[in-house]
């Protein structure tokens, strides 16, 4: 009798390997007119097609413009010059973080798949030492007890799977809804490589120079000495006080000191994940090494598929954590680069 159950219950532990979810969603939409692909390359472009925030940032710098032209050579051009020129920041700035926000919702997304890969491999070797565990119980060879422990951490694994497929569920209708795409348009999503992400860059990186180049372009910055500027030109104007122009310089001086404490609070942060990173990395290859000597070990009747497949998870979960080291490493360094070219996080 316990030889049936163990059979029963091993057909429907088969059974229930299914496709996750959101790759039935992704093989449901091939037959979409037109696929984009996703790629941390391709973000900004295809924003700048679909997406329809990133459409008004440019009607508004345009009705800025128009206003400007319509202006010139009239009392009013300089109060117009400096309102297209504030246009100008905003839209350069609003048009940075609308990509950077689409951007770290596409790493979450590589990150999370490759999460979701190592979650696969534990389920498969949780079924196989389940399914290995009631042949065993209906040999007499383990305890009822023994052979529940089993079945505790297979369902374990099935729903950290289930889980993750959900989450993936959702992050790709988020990154979709980032970039606007419509219905008959289908998202082909590609994984993230050490060739999108120029990690070597980050040691190279010189904070001196780089707090300069900041200072710079910083649309933050640019906004408050646009503000100053715009008192400056009304000296003498009805409404005009001195105590207004102080204030805008005031506010301009205060901007300068909280932006480059911004900017040196996102290097803090890029060097730390870049070593917790470098940590990962080593761990990975060591584990790595280990797996390759116990796959020979097997072949040469040393060891265990069992302790192969327990190397095999362990490997699976440090590189699940190394994807999401590099996940952070790099939404800080995007962060990072995106305030130096000019653009808080912050705004």
């Amino acid at each position: 009798m316990k030889k049936g159950i163990a059979l029963l219950l091993t057909l429907t532990l088969a059974a229930g390997a299914t496709v996750p979810a959101y790759a039935e969603e992704t093989a449901q939409s091939s037959d979409q007119k037109q696929t984009v692909e996703v790629t941390l390359d391709s973000i900004e472009d295809i924003m700048s097609t679909y997406n329809l925030n990133v459409k008004t940032y440019l009607n508004n710098l345009k009705i800025a413009r128009d206003n400007k032209d319509d202006y010139e050579d009239t009392d009013n051009e300089e109060y117009y010059d400096n309102q297209y020129d504030a246009a100008q920041v905003q839209y350069d700035e609003n048009m940075k973080n609308a990509v950077l926000n689409a951007k770290q919702s596409y790493l979450n997304y590589c990150a999370d798949n490759d999460r979701y890969a190592a979650a696969q491999t534990s389920a498969e070797n949780a079924q196989k030492a389940y399914s290995a565990a009631l042949s065993s119980l209906s040999s007499g060879f383990i305890s009822q007890s023994d052979c529940d422990s089993q079945k505790d951490k297979y369902n374990q694994a099935q729903n950290t799977l289930t889980q993750l497929d959900s989450q993936l569920i959702r992050e790709r209708a988020s990154l979709r809804t980032l970039l606007n795409l419509p219905s008959n348009v289908n998202m082909d999503i590609k994984p993230v490589t050490a060739d999108d992400l120029t990690l070597q860059e980050i040691p190279k990186i010189n904070y001196s120079a780089d707090v300069i180049v900041m200072r710079g372009l910083n649309s933050n910055i640019k906004k408050a000495k646009l503000a100053y500027e715009l008192q400056q030109n009304q000296e003498g104007d009805p409404g005009y006080t001195k105590n207004t122009l102080d204030n805008a310089y005031i506010a301009l001086q205060q901007t300068r000191t909280s932006e480059e404490a911004a900017f040196q609070k996102l290097y803090d942060s890029m060097t730390s994940a870049y070593t917790v990173y470098q940590q990962a990395l080593d761990q990975v290859q060591r584990k790595q090494a280990e797996l390759t000597q116990e796959s020979k070990a097997l072949s040469l009747g040393y060891s265990s598929q069992k302790s192969v497949d327990e190397k095999t998870d362990e490997l699976k979960t440090l590189q699940s954590t190394l994807a999401d080291d590099r996940n952070t490493l790099f939404t800080s360094y995007l962060s990072y680069i995106n305030m130096k070219n000019g653009f808080s996080t912050g705004s």
